[in-house]
Order: structure tokens, then C-alpha cells, then sequence
């Protein structure tokens, strides 16, 4: 199983089976659905105006279409065939041979559902004897996209 990010620039796969404190990468095949902020542009079949005849409309493109909000947890939550926003959904640390192993989190997706698991390194610190144990999810909710694209 891995837990996949989004930092910006980079997609952040990790195997969320890992023990260790090292951010080692893994690997994933999914299918993407990427928006880019352009007009819409008149052509065949549906094309709507604004009263200053500017397109506000088009079916030429497929339009951006939600389904849902969802707020990640630690939880499966079943979202069938639809899509998810690849981001991070918050941060957790975990004992390793004496250190406290930060990391952020992302998504996981297995058999329709999805669910926030362990993601990218922040740091290692060690634990001087302290239990800083946290796990923490963002109550932001994501976008779940139906499976139209």
C-alpha cells in the first residue's frame, strides 16, 4: 500500500508499509485528471454566453465537475470509482529506535475507499525521553470528482 502527496510541484509517493525513519520513495500507477484555469471556447454542441458574448459554457472541454466533499481520516470512507485531490492530509509522528519520525500524510485509495496514512519525511528528532506522539488530519474537506473524464 502507499500514501500519495501533492507538495506543489511534485506528486510524493511512499510505501506506507515502511518502518524506518528514511523517506524512501515508492511507486503507484494511477489515472489523472488535470484542470487547467483557461475560457471556454464555442464549438460543437453545448455553448452558452454572457450577455457581453463571452463563453461561459462549452462542452468542447470537458467542464470541472464535483461530486462531493469528503474530510479525509484515518478511516476508510467509500468513494467508489470517482477521484480524489492528490494533497497532504495532515502530519503524524511515531517512535523509531529512540527518534520521533515526523511525517506528513496523504492520500491512500484501496477498493474504492480512501482513507489519510503516514506520507513524506518532515524530520527525525530524537526523543530525549518524551513521548511527542501526535496524528493529526486537516478538517479541510477535499473534492471528490465523479467518473466523467
Amino acid at each position: 500500500n502507499v500514501s500519495v502527496g501533492f507538495d506543489g510541484a511534485n506528486i510524493i509517493v511512499r510505501d506506507i508499509n515502511y518502518s524506518g525513519r528514511d523517506d524512501v520513495s515508492a511507486s503507484v500507477t494511477m489515472e489523472l485528471v488535470i484542470f487547467n484555469n483557461t475560457a471556454p471556447v464555442a464549438g460543437d454542441g453545448i455553448t452558452m454566453t454572457n450577455s457581453a458574448g463571452q463563453v461561459t459554457f462549452s462542452t468542447v472541454k470537458r467542464p470541472f465537475v464535483y461530486d462531493q466533499q469528503l474530510t479525509v481520516t484515518d478511516n476508510n470512507q467509500y468513494i467508489g470509482d470517482k477521484y480524489c485531490q492528490i494533497v497532504f492530509t495532515g502530519a503524524q509522528s511515531r517512535r523509531v529506535d529512540g527518534y520521533f519520525n515526523i511525517r506528513k500524510k496523504g492520500v491512500v485509495m484501496s477498493g474504492g475507499s480512501i482513507r489519510s496514512a503516514y506520507n513524506q519525511v518532515v524530520g527525525n528528532y530524537n526523543d530525549n525521553r518524551f513521548d511527542m506522539t501526535f496524528n493529526q488530519n486537516i478538517n479541510m474537506p477535499i473534492l471528490v470528482l465523479p467518473d466523467m473524464y
